[in-house]
């Protein structure tokens, strides 16, 4: 998709701090991809149906919004 031109600054494996409401890290979450799709930032993850519905997973995804504004695209 890269090489294509349709996203741009593709990294894997990036590493996000989640900060609680003091401001405190309390933990972290792992994105497979970042990139840039027609002028956004896209986190993307692939998890099975069995792991997207995990509590650990959930929180982490709903800390994503709070923190960063950030919807995770799963693919499955």
């Amino acid at each position: 998709m890269q090489r294509a031109g349709l996203i741009a600054g593709l990294c894997r494996q990036v590493s996000f701090p989640l900060r609680g409401l003091n401001g405190g890290i309390i933990g972290r979450y792992v994105a497979d991809h970042v990139y840039i799709e027609r002028g956004r930032r896209v986190v993307e993850d692939v998890k099975s149906e069995y792991t997207a519905k995990l509590p650990m997973y959930r929180w982490k995804k709903k800390a994503m919004k709070d923190n960063y504004g950030h919807e995770i695209r799963e693919i499955t």
